[in-house]
C-alpha cells in the first residue's frame, strides 16, 4: 500500500512536470522576445549591397546593423516590395552625400504596399524624398528624424500613424500625408513649403510647426488639430477647411495669419503677434459682399464661411478676429492690444438681405486708436454697433472701465452684449 501511494505521487509529479513544460513552451511560442529573435539583418537581404540597392520582398521584421551612406545620385537605398514589413533603423543613419537633386534619389521607397512599420533612425540628405510612399496605406512611422531632403521629407498615403517624428529643413513639405491619418508628438521646422500638409479626416495632437516657408499646418476638410503650436511661419500658422476644428492651439509670430478656417471652428486657442500689413501693402480688406471679403495680413484668427470662433485669446496682432462672411459667429473671445481692431465682421443688413455675422459676449481692450476699434462692423455707421429688430448681428458695446459690478451697467445684461475696458 505504501509503495502504491509512492508510485501515485511520482506519477502525479511527472504529470505536473509535463503539463508545466507544455505551458512554458506555449508561453515561449507567443513571447515577443521569440519574435525579436526572428528578426533579419538588412545585410542578409542583399549580401553584395554596400550602401544602396537593398530590396525587401518578403514580409518580416528587418533591422539595420550599421549606417548606410550612399555617394551615388538617383538611387533608392531601401525599396520595399511587400506588405507587412517592419524595418527598425536601430538608431542608425541613412544618407546620401552626393549632390543629386533627382526626385528618384530617395532614402526609403515603398511601392504600393501596406502595413509597413519604419522606426528608430535618421534619414537625410537625399535629392528627392526621405521616405516616398505615395500609395502606401496603414503604415506607421515613429521615432525618426527626416531632414535636409530636396523634396518632401515624407510623402505617404492614407490611414497612417506618425508619432514622434521630426521633419527639418526639407525642400518642400516636411510631411505630406493622405486621408484619415493620426499624427502625434511631431515637429516640422524650416521646411521649404508647409510643415505638415494633410488631406481629409486627419488628427494632429501635440505637434509643433515653426519657421516653415509657407504654412505651418495646412489641412483639408474634417481635420482635428489639438494642442498644437505654429510659430514664425512665413505665411500662416494653421489653415483648415470645412468641418475642421482647431482646439487648444497656439499660433504666434507668423508673418501672415495666425489661424484661418473655412467653415470650421476655432476654440480655446491663442493667437498672438501675427503679421504686418506691410506684407500686402494694406490693412484694409476688400469691401465686397459676403465671401469675397478676405482677411488682411496680420489677422490673429480669421473665420470664413460658416465658421465659429469662440473662447479664444487674440492679442498683439494687426487685427484680433476677423469674420469674412455674414454666416460666421464670434463669441466669448478676448482681444487685447491689437494694432487696428479687436473684432471685425460683416453686418446684417437692416432689410434682412444679408444674414450677418454674429458677435456677442466678446471682451476687447486697448485695440487700435479710434473709439470703434474694439468692435467693428464693416458698413455700420459710426456709433451704431448693433441693429434692432429681428436681424441683430451685434450686441451693444459696453464700456466697463472702472466698473466693479457690471450688473447695473446699461446694456450689460443684453444677451448679445460685447464689452470693452
Amino acid at each position: 500500500m505504501k509503495n502504491t501511494r509512492f508510485n501515485l505521487y511520482r506519477f502525479t509529479a511527472l504529470l505536473l512536470i509535463i503539463c508545466c513544460s507544455l505551458m512554458l513552451q506555449a508561453s515561449t511560442d507567443n513571447c515577443p522576445v521569440a519574435v525579436a529573435d526572428a528578426r533579419i539583418p538588412l545585410d542578409a537581404v542583399c549580401p553584395g549591397c554596400v550602401n544602396s540597392g537593398f530590396e525587401i520582398r518578403e514580409p518580416g521584421s528587418y533591422y539595420l546593423t550599421r549606417n548606410l551612406i550612399s555617394t551615388e545620385g538617383a538611387v533608392r537605398v531601401i525599396r520595399i516590395f511587400s506588405d507587412n514589413v517592419s524595418l527598425d533603423l536601430n538608431g542608425f543613419l541613412i544618407t546620401n552625400t552626393s549632390t543629386s537633386t533627382s526626385s528618384e534619389d530617395n532614402g526609403i521607397e515603398i511601392l504600393s504596399y501596406d502595413n509597413i512599420l519604419i522606426q528608430n533612425g535618421h534619414i537625410k540628405g537625399f535629392g528627392g524624398y526621405g521616405i516616398r510612399a505615395p500609395t502606401a496605406d496603414h503604415c506607421v512611422l515613429r521615432n525618426l528624424i527626416i531632414s535636409d531632403n530636396g523634396r518632401e521629407g515624407v510623402e505617404i498615403d492614407d490611414l497612417c500613424t506618425i508619432d514622434n517624428v521630426v521633419f527639418n529643413n526639407n525642400g518642400e513639405d516636411g510631411l505630406k500625408i493622405g486621408d484619415n491619418a493620426l499624427i502625434t508628438n511631431c515637429t516640422a521646422e524650416g521646411n521649404g513649403r508647409n510643415g505638415f500638409s494633410v488631406e481629409e479626416g486627419c488628427e494632429l495632437y501635440n505637434c509643433v510647426a515653426t519657421g516653415n516657408t509657407f504654412i505651418g499646418i495646412n489641412g483639408g476638410e474634417n481635420n482635428i488639430v489639438e494642442n498644437c503650436t505654429a510659430t514664425e511661419n512665413l505665411n500662416m500658422g494653421i489653415f483648415l477647411f470645412s468641418g475642421s476644428i482647431a482646439r487648444n492651439c497656439t499660433s504666434t509670430e507668423n508673418d501672415g495669419y495666425g489661424i484661418w478656417v473655412f467653415n470650421g471652428t476655432v476654440t480655446s486657442c491663442y493667437a498672438g503677434d501675427n503679421g504686418d500689413c506691410v506684407l500686402d501693402g494694406s490693412c484694409t480688406p476688400s469691401l465686397g459682399s459676403g465671401s469675397s471679403i478676405i482677411c488682411p495680413q496680420g489677422t490673429g484668427i480669421c473665420g470664413s464661411g460658416k465658421s465659429l470662433v469662440y473662447d479664444n485669446h487674440s492679442n498683439d496682432n494687426m487685427i484680433g478676429i476677423f469674420l469674412t462672411s455674414e454666416d460666421g459667429a464670434a463669441f466669448q473671445n478676448y482681444c487685447e492690444n491689437n494694432r487696428h481692431q479687436g473684432v471685425v465682421g460683416i453686418p446684417r443688413a437692416v432689410d434682412g438681405s444679408v444674414s450677418g455675422a454674429m458677435h456677442f459676449r466678446n471682451l476687447c481692450h486697448n485695440n487700435g486708436s479710434s473709439p470703434r476699434s474694439n468692435l467693428t462692423s464693416l458698413g455700420i455707421p459710426a456709433g451704431e454697433f448693433y441693429y434692432t429688430g429681428p436681424d441683430i448681428s451685434y450686441g451693444p458695446l459696453v464700456n466697463i472701465t472702472g466698473v466693479g459690478d457690471i450688473i447695473g451697467t446699461t446694456n450689460a445684461n443684453h444677451p448679445l452684449a460685447n464689452f470693452e475696458f
